[in-house]
């Protein structure tokens, strides 16, 4: 027989407001009476919206001004046009002999001559396919005027074009790069040329 006042398993227990097993052990939570939890307290719900429509401005502003830093400094960077003598490569594919003499007119270099045919013409022409023109929009670039050599080219006795070079620049209706080493490799086997003919006549 259960002795008065005694709690039943499972029983509510207003000082604790929560229901207590045997031995006292809390077995849940229960509310009591009046008590409102905090999702349920008056304008909670509009508070937490305020805070989301809050961030969701703090973000938008903040993609806002990385893309126009973005697109300033896209359009601060400096834009390349990158061009190729295409009309002088279409034309000079052909090509199966070149020669390669000095501008000078001095007449110590009048005999001076560089035929190439076979092999070493057609790297000569797949380098002129490869030639470039990288350039800055807007910016002047004037020639260096310094070409030490002429290139003919011929598809047998039909004339063909002729280009001027240095080094690795090449000029033809513009001034263009060699990125492949063939210029510049002509370059140095006719200096080698020249010097010999200079120290034969200035020992």
């Amino acid at each position: 027989m259960k002795a008065e006042g005694a709690k039943t398993q499972g029983s509510f227990d207003p000082k604790f407001g929560s229901t207590r097993g045997r031995g006292g052990n809390r077995v849940g939570f229960v509310k009591p009476d009046g008590a409102q939890s905090k999702s349920s307290t008056p304008y909670y719900g509009v508070f937490i919206l305020a805070i989301n429509f809050i961030a969701m401005i703090l973000l938008l502003a903040g993609c806002a001004s990385y893309a126009t830093k973005a697109g300033e400094e896209s359009s601060s960077k400096p834009q390349h046009i990158i061009t190729a003598p295409t009309d002088f490569i279409s034309k000079t594919a052909s090509a199966d002999q070149l020669i390669v003499s000095p501008i000078s007119q001095d007449p110590l270099f009048k005999d001076l001559r560089l035929t190439l045919t076979g092999k070493k013409a057609k790297d000569v022409i797949k380098a002129i396919s490869l030639l470039k023109n990288n350039r800055i929009v807007g910016v002047g670039y004037p020639s260096c005027n310094c070409e030490n050599w002429k290139l003919e080219i011929y598809r047998g006795t039909n004339y063909l074009g002729t280009a001027l070079f240095v080094e690795d620049a090449v000029q033809i209706d513009d001034e263009y790069r060699d990125y492949t080493g063939t210029f510049e490799k002509l370059d140095n086997e006719m200096s080698d040329k020249m010097d010999v003919l200079i120290l034969q006549k200035y020992p």
